[in-house]
């Protein structure tokens, strides 16, 4: 995340396409070898290999996702942009479930495959373009930066905050449905449902903004969230995933609006 901007500035600076492909191959490739790994401090630098992969790829695909985005429909657009990765994370934990539990861990690497075919996607098609012109002097770029700092910093607290309590309920829900006496099985079943909640949050979100406005969908969006999620905390069983269903969807819906 640390590394996105610094990333973003060289793409204004200088459109920097293989961004695209690069990004998405050296965040895979971790994950071919994160089973053999028996050192914390290797599968620490590993996740850190695999986050700066993130890295360059976001800040470059958002761009190209935008320059292509009906001006009509940007939240929606951003929407379907945003609801890849959530699928991913989604279908994820079920991919590390049929490895490890039926097909063999030995077979892990594999995981590298969607990473290499998107990479080579990224590499010969040439109509997906990360920047207008040749870029931006870094004076330029500071100069827009100092008219638009106020707002973007509100959209990087709020989009913060957001981040925050997404990537705390998708790292301890498992830890959580296991101590309520869940099998790891179900517990990744569990995740991958709220997860799916996620992605149809961003795009409710996101055509309701572009129909009523995206700060008062954002307000509305975020305030509703926060009771939800409690109420999952302080309920058990089918109303219990209801609730996290809500609160997920409710919370993601503010993603493809802050974008």
């Amino acid at each position: 995340n640390f590394s996105q901007p610094f990333f973003g500035i060289l793409n204004d600076h200088k459109p920097m396409r293989f961004f695209l492909w690069a990004g998405i191959v050296i965040t895979g490739l971790p994950f071919c070898f994160v089973l053999k790994i028996d050192s914390f401090t290797v599968m620490i630098f590993a996740m850190i290999v695999s986050g700066l992969g993130v890295g360059l790829f976001h800040p470059v695909a958002a761009v190209a996702a935008g320059r292509i985005a009906d001006k009509n429909r940007k939240s929606l657009s951003m929407a379907l942009f945003s609801s890849g990765g959530h699928i991913s994370f989604m279908v994820a934990p079920l991919i590390v479930v049929l490895i490890v539990k039926v097909i063999g861990e030995q077979y892990m690497p594999f995981v590298i495959l969607p990473s290499l075919l998107m990479a080579l996607f990224f590499a010969f098609d040439k109509n997906i373009t990360v920047n207008e012109g040749h870029g931006y002097s870094f004076k330029e770029w500071f100069s827009s930066l100092s008219s638009t700092g106020k707002e973007l910093f509100v959209l990087w607290i709020v989009s913060s905050f957001r981040a925050v309590v997404l990537m705390l309920v998708g790292a301890f829900l498992p830890i959580l449905f296991i101590a309520r006496g869940s099998s790891y099985e179900q517990s990744a079943y569990i995740l991958s449902v709220s997860l799916l909640a996620s992605t149809a949050g961003m795009f409710v979100g996101g055509h309701l903004s572009d129909k009523h406005g995206r700060k008062k969908i954002m307000i509305v969006m975020l305030v509703i969230a926060t009771p939800l999620l409690y109420g999952f905390l302080a309920t058990s069983g089918i109303l219990s995933i209801a609730l996290l269903m809500a609160g997920m969807s409710a919370l993601s819906s503010t993603i493809p609006i802050s974008i």
